[in-house]
């Protein structure tokens, strides 16, 4: 379908408003569409026009039950959590609820669950990796991942000639991943070096924009030796290959946070507290990273107290705790927060 194709390429390019325009045109002169007006619903979400998305979301569900989840998506960006739960269930909020124990434990389950079956057991002992990831358990993360690795290959193996091949893209994947882990655990040179692979394949190809990821390992390297201007300098080049948000690749709150987090730690704090906001203000961009979304006003909160504004340093402490109230207990930015804003009172 030519409208819903073309308004794909408006939206990558961050021409929304064309996007629409084409949409809506297809939608009053042409037909009704259930993907068409899907297409409108996420421009709409990514210039942030709730009300919008929200009715066409509605519209589309009285064509087809099974898009329910297009609602559950506009009541998420919207901070509507107990919408997202009625519509959609609690499980796609454990990041955003801060309810880091009950992730991985719902993806050691669906694990379990995956057993037997080896293909679906590779691609699920991915997601296991990604729950431990943020839970920060980063010893366990990498173990899970050594099983990633393996059963992905068994299965490429058993599958013979009809099995899919090793393509690039999930080697970048992979290495993404990896490299992010070893950072975590503090292998700043293995990492260094795993995103050294990474770059060569990304060398390969032709997308040199995927070099963000490349990047961001670096930045994650640097960071953790405390090299924060260093740190800061990779993370902006990094946030600077970013495309425009659009619901199939967003990587915005992954090295928007990255970036921030080095200007904090350097003393920028204007620079940091900017980058913060940007965080708050996306939309896809932060779906699959509500744990940094919600960490987000937590840090306005303390750049906001350390500038000597109260007024929005309670504002933004608030926002955390309320987002967070149900939260793992023992979180230290839970604590340290209700601390903080307390002193405030």
């Amino acid at each position: 379908m030519n409208v819903y194709i073309l308004a794909y390429y408006y939206s990558r390019k961050g021409l929304y408003q064309k996007a629409e325009d084409g949409c809506l045109s297809f939608l009053q002169d042409v037909e009704d569409n259930v993907f068409v007006r899907q297409m409108l619903i996420y421009s709409y979400l990514c210039r942030r026009r709730f009300d919008l998305a929200l009715a066409e979301a509605e519209k589309n569900y009285l064509l087809d039950p099974k898009l329910k989840f297009d609602i559950g998506l506009v009541l998420l960006c919207k901070d509507d959590l107990i919408g997202v739960e009625k519509i959609v269930g609690g499980d796609e909020l454990l990041l955003i609820r801060g309810q880091f124990y009950k992730f991985v434990n719902l993806s050691r389950q669906n694990l379990e669950k995956s057993k037997g079956d080896k293909e679906k057991e590779a691609r699920t002992y991915g997601e296991f990796v990604n729950a431990l990831y943020k839970a920060g358990q980063y010893e366990d993360a990498y173990q899970a991942f050594g099983q990633y690795l393996r059963l992905s290959s068994e299965y490429r193996k058993s599958s013979g000639e009809s099995g899919p091949p090793y393509l690039p893209s999930q080697q970048k994947s992979d290495l993404f991943i990896k490299g992010r882990i070893q950072a975590g655990l503090r292998s700043f040179a293995e990492a260094e070096k795993t995103a050294g692979e990474l770059k060569a394949l990304i060398d390969k190809g032709i997308n040199k924009k995927e070099l963000r990821w490349y990047e961001y390992i670096l930045g994650l390297a640097e960071l953790g030796k405390e090299n924060y201007r260093k740190a800061a300098e990779i993370f902006t080049r990094a946030c600077g290959r970013l495309d425009f948000e659009i619901w199939d690749d967003s990587d915005h709150a992954l090295c928007f946070a990255g970036l921030a987090r080095a200007l904090y730690e350097a003393g920028d704090l204007d620079a940091a507290r900017k980058t913060y906001e940007k965080i708050t203000l996306l939309t896809f961009g932060r779906i699959n990273a509500g744990d940094i979304y919600v960490k987000a006003f937590y840090m306005l909160g303390k750049i906001a107290e350390r500038q000597g504004d109260k007024v929005r340093a309670r504002e933004n402490y608030r926002k955390f705790l309320d987002l967070w109230k149900d939260a793992d207990p023992g979180l230290p930015e839970v604590e340290d927060a209700k601390a903080r804003l307390k002193a405030l009172l």
